[in-house]
């Protein structure tokens, strides 16, 4: 697997071998594209798994993660959460919303503090694809240690 240097898509092999771009399930406008692109017959047959882990785990095991890859000087967990919340809060009361809307996920906001934090909003993104999706396509699952 490779990246290609854009943040929505991974390279992975398609079931030929052969390389295929596959957009980030995550990504704003993805549930969309993928609505679009099966057939109204196989639609119904898509059923998704989606894995939640604890958002604290999450926001911590990114932090590392983004801070180690990147060679980036950051200061402590404890102290850049309540930092990147700050901005957030910031940014959202500029655009005239508040956090707890769920307006964040399509807002010039989004990624303001770094997608670390809104990476793991999990109600967005599972609303996104149920706007386009039965709720019974949706099989949930939570990490548990």
């Amino acid at each position: 697997m490779h990246s290609r240097g854009r943040s929505d898509e991974v390279s992975r092999r398609d079931t030929r071998g052969g390389e295929a771009d596959v957009p980030n399930p995550n990504s704003p406008g993805v549930a969309r594209q993928m609505y679009r692109s099966y057939l109204r017959a196989i639609r119904p047959q898509l059923r998704f798994l989606v894995i939640i882990r604890d958002p604290t785990d999450r926001v911590r095991s990114w932090f590392d993660h983004f801070r180690l890859s990147r060679n980036l000087t950051q200061p402590p967990i404890e102290l850049w959460v309540p930092l990147s919340l700050g901005k957030l809060q910031l940014c959202a009361r500029m655009y005239g919303f508040s956090l707890s809307t769920g307006a964040l996920w399509n807002s010039a906001c989004r990624n303001v503090a770094g997608e670390v934090l809104t990476g793991g909003l999990y109600a967005p993104q599972i609303s996104s694809y149920l706007h386009h999706f039965e709720e019974t396509q949706m099989h949930h699952f939570e990490e548990t240690q």
